[in-house]
């Protein structure tokens, strides 16, 4: 049987199977993608700022 792979619990309904999360895991989840998203600085960001603080 498929375990959460947040959790580790038993997965039971189709929808769980196919994302790999139990429903309450998976809202967990989102919303820690979410903010860790929120606080990602892609590569240009960073080449940007190191352009406008160039001394």
């Amino acid at each position: 049987m498929a375990q959460c792979e947040r959790c580790g619990r038993p997965l039971k309904t189709p929808q769980s199977l196919k994302v790999g999360f139990g429903s309450i895991c998976k809202k967990k989840h989102d919303a820690a993608e979410a903010e860790f998203l929120k606080i990602q600085v892609t590569i240009d960001e960073e080449l940007a700022y190191l352009e406008r603080v160039k001394r």
